[in-house]
């Protein structure tokens, strides 16, 4: 009687002479073995696939007569896959994998190998540093060395049941933006080639702004020239990146040189002393949230810029949206003075017959963008043209 070694899977019709598989056993019964006569009998296992390091123990029991043996046990090692853990490099106890992460944070990663192949093995430890992160010179420890964006180890003469740890830090990229912080290593064992698991640094994703005429809500308006009596429609879209679900906390203040729309923030935003709130609560990790409102632009606007941002809190993130601005025009001014004076204003004077007047218009462009500018002006009645007297090319 033979039963399969724990670790492996009986491979089917493998049996040889006869032997009966049933229950995880195999059995052969031989009738009239004379003396002398030899009894050879053999079979077949697969080792599984999430073996690791455990030993393939087997030994068989055979009941001859009054006889009982057990045979000798055969050992055949496996190799154990390493490990990879990251961990905040101010706590290397608590494992942060699957944690969400920060722009600017720190993050230690640690990979355990033990050597569980029976025999002494050279190995060899390779880790490609994270997308979205930059190596921290010199943090990679137990003679780890850093070239072209991976970390090598090399150990000579590991001995069976020996573990080998590494470790190395990289700062999470200021500009990360949504993305997971991926990692995982390879390690080769004398024939034995593994990767590691991969872990795994979700990141916050910062909400976006921006602004749209309601009568268009496909095409952004941001950096376009508003008007008196517009109406501007804002849209904040948040997504949910962090890898668990957040209560989500949006405010966004009118813009100045505004009003509000009454009854225009959508998804339960609520208006209040210049502001609007909304409050989200148990937002699933992947999901969106979209919230708008609309304001109009002030009649009495003239060149100011109309500029609006949002802020959103989402756990302990807090971040502040993209500005979007939209110039409005100047209106020009005019005055007048007297031509020997052109620093004094005489607008609502007296003048008297003769005397020479010097008018003057004063444009500035606040729209946003390069402008053909035409300016025409009548030349007011009870007065004479100066001839030539028009400056900067006027005809």
């Amino acid at each position: 009687k033979d039963k399969i070694p724990a670790h492996t899977t009986f491979v089917k019709g493998s049996a040889t002479n006869n032997g009966v598989f049933k229950d995880g056993e195999i059995t052969w019964t031989k009738e009239n073995v004379a003396n002398g006569e030899t009894v050879v009998v053999t079979f077949k296992v697969k080792v599984d696939d999430n073996v690791n390091g455990d030993k393939i123990l087997n030994k068989a029991n055979v009941a001859d007569g009054n006889n009982n043996f057990d045979t000798n046990e055969t050992t055949n090692p496996t190799a154990t896959k390493p490990v990879k853990s990251v961990f905040n490099s101010k706590d290397t106890n608590t494992s942060i994998d699957g944690k969400e992460v920060k722009a600017k944070d720190e993050l230690l990663y640690k990979i355990t190998y033990k050597n569980t192949t029976g025999q002494v093995q050279k190995v060899v430890i390779k880790d490609k540093i994270p997308a979205h992160t930059t190596y921290v010179e010199n943090s990679a420890d137990n003679g780890g060395t850093f070239a072209n964006g991976e970390i090598t180890w090399t150990k000579e003469n590991v001995a069976d049941g020996e573990t080998v740890e590494v470790t190395f830090k990289v700062k999470v990229d200021e500009n990360v933006n949504g993305q997971k912080i991926l990692n995982k290593a390879n390690v080769v064992d004398g024939s034995n080639n593994f990767d590691t698991n991969e872990t795994t640094n979700p990141t916050a994703t910062k909400p976006v702004k921006d602004v749209f005429s309601p009568k268009d809500t496909k095409t952004s308006i941001d950096g376009k020239e508003a008007k008196a009596k517009d109406e501007l429609l804002y849209k904040i879209t948040y997504k949910n990146t962090t890898g668990k679900e957040q209560k989500v906390v949006i405010k966004d203040k009118i813009p100045e040189h505004t009003t509000y729309v009454e009854g225009s923030a959508t998804n339960n935003g609520v208006f209040k002393d210049g502001e609007i709130t909304w409050t989200k609560e148990n937002v699933a990790n992947g999901e969106t949230v979209v919230v708008t409102f609309k304001v109009k632009v002030d009649d009495n606007v003239n060149g100011d810029k109309i500029v609006n941002k949002a802020n959103v809190v989402d756990g302990s993130n807090t971040f502040d949206t993209n500005e979007t601005t939209n110039p409005t025009a100047t209106k020009p001014v005019k005055d007048v003075f007297d031509s020997k004076d052109d620093k004094t204003s005489i607008d609502s004077n007296e003048v008297k017959a003769g005397q020479e007047l010097l008018y003057k218009i004063t444009y500035k462009n606040t729209t946003g963008k390069v402008q053909k500018v035409v300016i025409k002006d009548k030349i007011p009645a009870h007065t004479s043209y100066v001839e030539n007297s028009a400056d900067n090319d006027g005809t």
